[in-house]
């Protein structure tokens, strides 16, 4: 409301504000509360200080910067007063928008928010829940109009994990290559697989070979014995 109210109190530039906080903020702790009854000044002093344009007497005096000073401070204090008001009524007027509470006619169908409170509606039989519940629970029901059928997939799922149908024939090579971190190590061998062409020989991780343990051991017994296939 603060921010309302500078806008209405400043002049059209916006640019004299900062000599206005003051005086702003003084008006706003004298203002009396609709909801209190008192003002910020009496609940945390117990008083209310007496205003200047409160004070009836004429302006007259010896000191003409006195005098000059009480005028001033009236007249701004009579405008922040006065748009301080507009603001207030602004800010009452858009938040009694959001407090209209919602109607609902006889038959409307609602979304609860499952808590008894205080409108009766038709439940189903097996919500065993009180059927009085609060306005602010519910809130205007819309039918879903979208096909949810067409979203169903109906063609049979491809299983990604299943490798080709190949074999090993035989275990050719052996080695260990770095990787990409400097400690790691990959264990490999170079396959001949079965039914393909020489050209299709490829080097495959160890840990990818363990349905072909017996191959393994193969190469690793023709290693050690110095034999080779034919």
């Amino acid at each position: 409301m603060l921010e309302e109210y500078l806008r209405h109190f400043v002049n059209a530039r916006q640019k004299n504000w900062v000599q206005l906080l003051d005086v702003a903020q003084f008006c706003f702790n004298a203002q009396t509360s609709s909801s209190t009854w008192r003002s910020p000044f009496k609940i945390v002093s117990g008083r209310q200080p007496v205003l200047p344009h409160l004070v009836d007497h004429p302006f007259v005096g010896k000191n003409s910067q006195a005098l000059n000073f009480t005028k001033e401070w009236k007249q701004t204090n009579d405008i922040a007063r006065a748009y301080l008001e507009k603001a207030s009524k602004r800010m009452k007027k858009w938040a009694d928008k959001k407090r209209q509470p919602l109607e609902f006619p006889a038959g409307d169908q609602v979304l609860i928010k499952l808590r008894p409170e205080q409108v009766r509606v038709a439940l189903p039989t097996w919500m065993k829940i009180y059927p009085v519940i609060h306005v602010s629970n519910l809130k205007p029901y819309h039918q879903d109009t979208e096909d949810l059928q067409r979203n169903i997939v109906t063609r049979p799922i491809i299983d990604l994990s299943q490798k080709e149908d190949k074999d090993v024939e035989e275990i050719l090579a052996e080695r260990v290559r770095r990787g990409r971190r400097p400690a790691r190590r990959i264990h490999e061998y170079l396959v001949k697989w079965k039914n393909l062409p020489v050209e299709e020989t490829s080097w495959e991780r160890v840990e990818d070979l363990e349905a072909w343990k017996q191959k393994i051991e193969d190469f690793k017994f023709r290693q050690l014995t110095g034999t080779s296939t034919i």
